[in-house]
């Protein structure tokens, strides 16, 4: 890095010097000096020996020829780049200019007010926590990054941009919950940056944005409440454009992607959405139809029907299937010809395959009906089982022997899976269970849709807990939530515990209070059947097994539909350090006494000290809040 006396020393040295990245610090300034590289730029360092910032600043604005400017301050207000950023107009010649204001970041009051007027040949402006200020039209302008920065703001500027010459648009950490309607008109956008804004929903005409190749939602709400991922949206937009469809599709099929669809749309207007290269697309396409169309296998003869298996399936092997149907004196094949008379698609569709179902107008079926329809014909013998075989199934799966849980999946398997039963191979296969895994993965996978068996597969990686909670957090339609806490909650109940360590090193003891927590959290039903599964001789025991993830929790409002609860026992900081927990225990009538527990600690250290005279005050004021109710105090 090359050592100079003075910035006008530094441009002689460089006389093709098209800019400068001038950074101001709280005690130092940095330089690089922008030499022009093909279409491009480099950056060249350079050092002053003695920078004296009112001639660096006034050597800044000597250079009105310059064509790119980038200016930053981070750690003070910025006051001599500041300077700068009053007399942009003074580059005439300005083609692209980065501000990075990242003071803003520690003193939101702080503002930089920009002003872009007088700049007519700007073609990129980056602007980082600044007000802009533009009433004159950039028409040149290619691309716009404004970082928090306000609607109005961003409206006005859009208003001075011309749509047609726009490529790339940024709009970042500006409390965006909608996108603003001018944005209709910039037909040749191409990248857009909306990452750090309040987005549950994407206006479904940004389909119409054709060129666009590149939509940055990072840390938007929708991504965490949906399935949708940024790359789906362009995805959509280009296999739209190589299939010509058309607007009210495009948009339907957005609206599928972010869990809106529309209750009128018919089986007409969903089946295209099965040609789509997009998985999630695929399924929620499904799902829709599921909802619209009648099952037409369930009146199917065995001797006037021709079905023909159309598009790929997931699951179910079609030669197979139609060898199985053949066996049946039901006509299939893979071809739709002159005798077909029903038609069953499966999951995804080649476009042909969807123009001539759409042609041929024949009654559909769907994988899921035609599964239904197939266990029908050879209906698993446990589907029909007294409840003696299904409690010894039951027993089989409880077991701490090895041996006997790979006998059950191993029955199961060419039996079927019980309707009581399916919900406990579904939670035992998340937990990490060794060699039953493979097991129980044989079996879900031949007796589960596709859909719920790609949830089931993924979640395995993850493990119970996060399974647990993204169920809770985002229900899923797949499942029904209260089936599998009902179940859950029977298995891992705590006189099990000990029995089950087959299953887990730790036993179910920690997977039932997890799921107890959770329950607790959600409210509801869950929370009732949580209860339900606590409550043994009129006692409610929530003293949970690890105290830092449960030590606090908030007590269900649904606790005082019991009316026969007499005693609860918890830890002591649930009742002392959660307010709402006190005015609920207050308002249960049945209840007689409440046992504390808290851990024991050596107060002759001062941390123990201090910890021990706070647990004595709280559960004096507890005592003094709760006067009908007994009290007792044990320490862990």
């Amino acid at each position: 890095m090359n050592t100079f006396s003075s910035l006008t020393e530094a441009f002689q040295a460089y006389p093709t010097c098209i800019g400068i990245d001038f950074t101001e610090f709280s005690t130092w300034f940095k330089f690089e000096l922008l030499l022009p590289s093909g279409d491009s730029y480099t950056e060249q360092g350079i050092k002053i020996s003695d920078p004296q910032p009112e001639s660096i600043i006034q050597e800044i604005l000597s250079q009105t020829h310059w064509q790119i400017v980038e200016i930053g301050a981070f750690e003070n207000k910025g006051v001599w780049m500041q300077k700068i950023v009053n007399q942009l107009h003074k580059f005439t010649q300005l083609r692209k200019l980065w501000i990075r204001y990242g003071y803003t970041n520690f003193h939101p009051d702080v503002t930089l007010s920009v002003s872009l007027n007088g700049l007519p040949h700007l073609t990129e402006i980056h602007l980082q926590g600044c007000t802009i200020s533009l009433s004159e039209p950039l028409s040149q302008a290619t691309a716009l990054h404004l970082e928090s920065t306000s609607l109005e703001e961003i409206q006005d500027a859009l208003a001075c941009l011309n749509p047609q010459k726009i490529t790339q648009l940024s709009f970042s950490k500006a409390d965006l919950t909608n996108l603003p309607e001018q944005l209709k008109s910039f037909t040749h956008l191409k990248v857009i940056d909306l990452a750090y804004n309040g987005f549950e929903t994407i206006p479904v005409w940004i389909t119409s944005l054709k060129e666009l190749t590149n939509i940055s939602l990072y840390a938007n709400p929708i991504l965490k409440k949906t399935e949708l991922k940024e790359s789906m949206i362009t995805k959509l937009i280009t296999q739209s454009n190589k299939q010509n469809t058309s607007t009210p599709l495009r948009e339907l099929y957005l609206n599928l992607l972010q869990n809106q669809p529309n209750e009128s749309t018919t089986p007409k207007e969903l089946l295209p959405a099965l040609s789509m290269d997009i998985e999630l697309l695929n399924r929620k396409a499904m799902q829709e139809l599921l909802k619209k169309v009648t099952n037409p296998l369930k009146e199917t003869g065995t001797s006037s029907q021709h079905i023909a298996l159309i598009g790929k399936f997931k699951g179910i092997s079609v030669p197979e299937t139609i060898e199985q149907l053949k066996q049946h004196g039901i006509e299939a094949s893979e071809k739709l010809t002159p005798t077909t008379t029903l038609l069953c698609i499966g999951e995804s569709l080649t476009a042909k395959q969807v123009t001539e179902v759409l042609k041929y107008q024949l009654p559909l079926a769907l994988p899921q009906h035609l599964r239904d329809f197939l266990q029908q014909l050879d209906r698993p013998y446990l589907k029909e089982s007294d409840t003696e075989t299904q409690e010894n199934l039951f027993r089989l799966l409880r077991s701490q022997e090895e041996s006997n849980v790979k006998l059950a999946a191993e029955i199961m398997l060419s039996g079927g899976v019980p309707d009581d039963l399916f919900y406990m191979i579904l939670l035992l296969s998340f937990l990490k269970a060794g060699g039953y895994r493979a097991g129980f993965k044989k079996v879900l996978e031949k007796y589960t849709t596709p859909e719920q068996y790609d949830f089931i597969v993924k979640q395995q990686k993850a493990g119970f807990y996060k399974t647990i909670d993204l169920l809770f957090d985002k229900p899923s339609e797949l499942f029904d939530l209260n089936k599998l806490v009902a179940t859950g909650l029977r298995i891992f109940a705590i006189e099990n515990s000990q029995r089950m360590k087959s299953y887990n090193d730790e036993g179910f003891l920690r997977p039932f209070h997890y799921l107890v927590k959770r329950c607790f959290v959600a409210g509801g039903e869950p929370a009732r059947l949580a209860i339900k599964a606590q409550l043994e001789e009129k006692t409610l025991n929530v003293l949970f097994t690890d105290d830092s993830y449960f030590g606090k929790f908030k007590l269900p409002t649904e606790l005082l539909e019991f009316t026969d609860v007499e005693r609860i026992i918890c830890s002591q900081n649930v009742m002392t350090e959660v307010a709402t927990n006190r005015k609920t225990i207050q308002k249960m009538s049945s209840l007689k006494e409440l046992v504390l527990y808290h851990y024991s600690v050596d107060i002759t250290t001062s941390y123990g000290k201090e910890y021990y005279d706070g647990w004595q005050k709280g559960v004096a004021k507890l005592k003094d809040t709760l006067p009908h109710l007994q009290i007792t105090v044990q320490t862990y």
